[in-house]
């Protein structure tokens, strides 16, 4: 599977970052974010009015790092529509 990143490459490497976030990948976009997960873009929408995803507004547009994505999901159980964080 193929994301969409910040620098728009498949490398994922994210392209004018420095010091700790240069060299994490970034997902671009509700459907990216989406699809990573599992999730609906409504869904991802829906997490991110919660506060409960770790995404940032950048450009107009949605943007999360896979590292933080993932240590999110270690955190929190997807049930259908609804997440239980633990």
């Amino acid at each position: 599977m193929v994301f969409a990143t910040t620098d728009q490459h498949a490398s994922g490497m994210a392209a004018g970052r420095s010091g700790p976030e240069a060299g994490r990948r970034y997902l671009r976009g509700l459907k990216a974010i989406g699809d990573y997960l599992g999730v609906s873009e409504n869904t991802v929408a829906k997490y991110i009015r919660e506060n409960a995803l770790p995404a940032a507004k950048v450009g107009g547009g949605w943007e999360a790092d896979v590292e933080s994505l993932a240590g999110w999901r270690v955190g929190a159980r997807i049930l259908g529509n609804y997440i239980k964080v633990s």
